[in-house]
């Protein structure tokens, strides 16, 4: 996840808007509204702050491959971070005509299938 989406999810789970956010951080709406916008990033000294405010690292804060729910529903996944082999790579085409064409059932059975060779 990028820091904007993090940053937008971590002030919504709080309940808080772009100007409750900004007169925390004593910045101004636009720069929080850019920051949500990846458009800029904060410095380092506001990170820190962010950080706190949101009891997370700023590592936490720059991770870009935790996988929201949301990316995943559009097709995100955790190989945008990690490299696949071909092998692989031909596996997860093979697996998503398998669920174009018999369905989400099919899948879930090729899932336990190998799960069983664990």
């Amino acid at each position: 996840m990028s820091f904007a989406l993090k940053l937008k999810e971590l002030r919504e789970t709080k309940g808080y808007t772009q100007k409750d956010l900004a007169k925390r951080l004593n910045v101004s709406v636009s720069s929080v509204g850019m920051w949500e916008s990846t458009s800029q990033i904060p410095t380092a000294k506001k990170l820190i702050e962010i950080a706190a405010l949101f009891n997370v690292s700023v590592d936490t804060l720059l991770d870009a491959s935790t996988i929201t729910p949301e990316e995943r529903a559009v097709g995100a996944s955790e190989t945008k971070a990690v490299k696949i082999t071909p092998l692989e790579d031909d596996m997860l085409y093979v697996f998503r005509e398998v669920g174009k064409k018999r369905g989400e059932a099919a899948q879930r059975a090729l899932i336990e299938m190998m799960e069983k060779m664990l």
